[in-house]
């Protein structure tokens, strides 16, 4: 770690993990915030954000950041390893996914940030065609889970 790392949060508090790894990784790569924003294709304000602990990096933003400081997601957020799993898998095309050539890939499910803001979870779309026992599977499964 470097001197350059802030360890404290807006009001004194310790700041989250991620963004301690963020703070680790900016002063790695000896490079201004604003370069690395550029790079990144986001705003000096929203990495700033980033950067402070004010704002939680949204998984799309973390796997750009991941590949722009060269180090896996989680190294940066351990706390959102599935999120970035399923984001990773959301863009794979039903060609991959049937390990052949198909008549067209379309991707088969989003996710996105939830409408909680809570980080553990995450808002999942689907458009695939299923069995009928694995549709009502899940189902169940989204009954078991009360939304906030």
């Amino acid at each position: 770690m470097t001197d350059d790392v802030e360890h404290e949060g807006e009001g004194g508090g310790p700041l989250p993990e991620w963004a301690v790894r963020i703070q680790e990784l900016t002063a790695k790569a000896g490079l201004p915030q604003a370069e690395l924003a550029r790079r990144a294709g986001m705003s000096r304000d929203a990495y700033n954000r980033y950067f402070r602990g004010l704002t939680r990096p949204p998984v799309k933003q973390l796997i750009v950041l991941a590949e722009l400081f060269g180090v896996a997601p989680t190294d940066i957020d351990p706390d959102r390893a599935g999120l970035v799993a399923l984001e990773d898998a959301s863009h794979r095309s039903y060609e991959e996914m049937a390990g052949g050539p198909l008549w067209r890939s379309q991707q088969l499910y989003s996710l996105s940030p939830p409408s909680s803001g809570d980080p553990l979870k995450a808002r999942l779309r689907v458009d695939a065609d299923v069995p009928l026992d694995v549709a009502m599977s899940i189902i169940a499964m989204l009954q078991k889970d009360p939304k906030p």
